[in-house]
């Protein structure tokens, strides 16, 4: 990814990497699981939901496509879309503000180092 500015982003216009890389996303930050609006902390990266959340009816984050494939990220020692992998490096090069990051990524003290060397980071830069 290259820095050309600093980019500001809310809520708002934030898309989520694991929603809109999932077989269930309709659009409009609505999916299957959540047909009135994906909940924030799903939205915002806080909650992974490759694991059962409140309301979602059993329905979990899948990969729309291989395409997206999933890679383990060092950060967390767990599999990750690569979409979510791009986001986390996009954040850890100041492209986007670290308040989306949830904190289980950044309980390693040099997560920013680990994920600039990070050996999956050539799925990230396919992404962007």
């Amino acid at each position: 990814m290259k820095k050309d500015k600093e980019v500001v982003l809310d809520d708002t216009n934030l898309g989520s990497a694991q929603c809109e890389y999932c077989a269930h996303y309709i659009g409009n930050r609505k999916c299957k699981a959540y047909p009135n609006g994906i909940p924030i902390e799903i939205w915002q990266l806080w909650v992974d939901h490759k694991k059962p959340y409140n309301g979602d009816g059993g329905i979990t984050y899948k990969p729309e496509s291989k395409e997206h494939t999933e890679v383990m990220c060092p950060l967390t020692d767990e599999m990750l879309g690569s979409g979510i992998c791009a986001m986390i490096v996009g954040i850890s090069e100041g492209l986007i503000s670290e308040s989306y990051l949830a904190d289980s990524f950044k309980e390693k003290e040099n997560w920013r180092e680990i994920c600039e060397h990070c050996e999956n980071r050539k799925y990230a830069d396919d992404e962007a």
